[in-house]
Protein backbone atom coordinates (compact mmCIF):
# COMPACT_ATOMS: atom_id res chain seq x y z
CA UNK A 1 0.00 0.00 0.00
CA UNK A 2 1.59 3.39 -1.19
CA UNK A 3 1.31 6.71 1.02
CA UNK A 4 -1.57 9.74 0.47
CA UNK A 5 -0.05 12.36 -1.94
CA UNK A 6 1.48 14.64 -0.30
CA UNK A 7 2.12 12.49 2.70
CA UNK A 8 5.74 12.20 3.53
CA UNK A 9 7.26 9.08 3.35
CA UNK A 10 9.77 6.99 5.54
CA UNK A 11 12.75 8.55 3.70
CA UNK A 12 11.44 12.27 4.01
CA UNK A 13 12.06 14.13 6.85
CA UNK A 14 9.19 16.37 7.85
CA UNK A 15 11.28 18.56 10.47
CA UNK A 16 13.26 22.01 8.82
CA UNK A 17 16.88 21.14 7.44
CA UNK A 18 17.72 24.08 9.82
CA UNK A 19 15.90 26.57 12.06
CA UNK A 20 16.24 29.98 11.63
CA UNK A 21 18.44 32.28 13.44
CA UNK A 22 16.86 35.25 15.82
CA UNK A 23 18.38 37.66 13.28
CA UNK A 24 16.72 35.91 10.18
CA UNK A 25 13.34 35.47 11.47
CA UNK A 26 13.08 39.08 13.10
CA UNK A 27 14.24 40.40 9.67
CA UNK A 28 11.91 38.17 7.59
CA UNK A 29 8.85 39.11 9.95
CA UNK A 30 9.83 42.88 9.78
CA UNK A 31 9.89 42.80 6.37
CA UNK A 32 6.87 41.08 5.58
CA UNK A 33 5.23 43.63 8.13
CA UNK A 34 5.81 46.81 6.14
CA UNK A 35 4.17 45.04 3.12
CA UNK A 36 0.09 45.71 2.97
CA UNK A 37 -0.42 42.61 1.14
CA UNK A 38 0.53 40.25 4.07
CA UNK A 39 -1.15 42.48 6.96
CA UNK A 40 -4.42 41.54 5.15
CA UNK A 41 -3.94 37.80 3.95
CA UNK A 42 -5.48 36.54 6.99
CA UNK A 43 -9.22 38.61 6.08
CA UNK A 44 -9.68 36.11 2.66
CA UNK A 45 -9.49 33.42 5.14
CA UNK A 46 -12.27 34.50 7.43
CA UNK A 47 -15.63 36.14 7.93
CA UNK A 48 -14.40 39.22 10.38
CA UNK A 49 -11.60 39.36 12.64
CA UNK A 50 -11.87 38.06 16.16
CA UNK A 51 -12.07 40.80 18.53
CA UNK A 52 -9.00 42.81 19.66
CA UNK A 53 -6.74 40.82 17.06
CA UNK A 54 -3.91 42.96 15.87
CA UNK A 55 -1.34 41.64 13.36
CA UNK A 56 1.46 43.79 15.51
CA UNK A 57 0.34 41.90 18.52
CA UNK A 58 0.69 38.73 16.91
CA UNK A 59 4.22 39.57 15.38
CA UNK A 60 5.53 40.35 18.64
CA UNK A 61 3.70 37.79 20.78
CA UNK A 62 5.39 35.25 18.08
CA UNK A 63 8.91 36.82 18.62
CA UNK A 64 8.93 36.76 22.24
CA UNK A 65 7.31 32.83 22.19
CA UNK A 66 9.46 31.51 19.39
CA UNK A 67 12.47 34.22 18.59
CA UNK A 68 13.63 33.66 22.34
CA UNK A 69 14.62 29.98 22.06
CA UNK A 70 16.51 30.85 18.48
CA UNK A 71 20.36 30.86 17.98
CA UNK A 72 21.46 34.78 18.86
CA UNK A 73 18.61 35.57 20.23
CA UNK A 74 18.93 38.63 22.55
CA UNK A 75 17.91 38.98 26.02
CA UNK A 76 13.28 38.91 26.66
CA UNK A 77 13.73 42.34 27.48
CA UNK A 78 15.35 43.02 23.96
CA UNK A 79 12.50 41.28 22.61
CA UNK A 80 9.74 42.32 24.47
CA UNK A 81 6.50 44.45 23.93
CA UNK A 82 8.10 44.89 20.11
CA UNK A 83 11.76 46.44 21.13
CA UNK A 84 12.83 43.70 18.22
CA UNK A 85 11.57 45.70 15.26
CA UNK A 86 13.67 48.79 16.46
Amino acid sequence: MSAAPGAPSAHTSTRCERSPSYRELSANLAAKLEHPDFLTDLNALIIHQPGGYDILTAADLLMERLGAHLKNAPSDFEIAHGAWRE
